[in-house]
């Protein structure tokens, strides 16, 4: 398991798995990251990728919580340190359009400033 699985499944220790993912651990999770955590989150990004291609279009609910993950990966990617969006910035390089969508959302996002809008976010682990 990667670093930022562990603090993944860290951090949904407490909250139900249906409740949003708690916008202070994301922020937790995104100060510990470093380059090597951002490379293995554009990794597992692709994966995601490639899983969410894979499944068939009657199944939707497959395909919303893959896409929940990649959500959840692209809010800790927004909220990295200011040294670290280069490393972020490397998945635009992504073959897979929608990789590159969600780090460009990140990247957006973080370079508002502030966390993700709170509407990107209450979308996390709803069904």
């Amino acid at each position: 398991m990667k670093r930022f699985q562990q603090w993944i499944s860290d951090a949904r220790l407490g909250p139900s798995p249906w409740d949003a993912f708690p916008e202070a651990a994301i922020a937790r999770i995104a100060r510990q990251c470093e380059a090597t955590d951002i490379a293995d989150i554009l990794v597992e990004m692709e994966h995601l990728s490639a899983e969410k291609n894979a499944l068939p279009a009657w199944d939707g609910d497959a395909q919303d919580d893959v896409a929940k993950a990649q959500e959840l990966l692209a809010c800790i990617l927004a909220a990295v340190a200011e040294p670290l969006r280069a490393q972020v910035a490397k998945g635009l390089e992504s073959p897979d359009a929608l990789t590159r969508a969600y780090v460009q959302e990140a990247l957006n996002a973080g370079a508002r400033q502030r966390p993700a809008p709170a509407s990107w976010l209450s979308r996390f682990w709803r069904r």
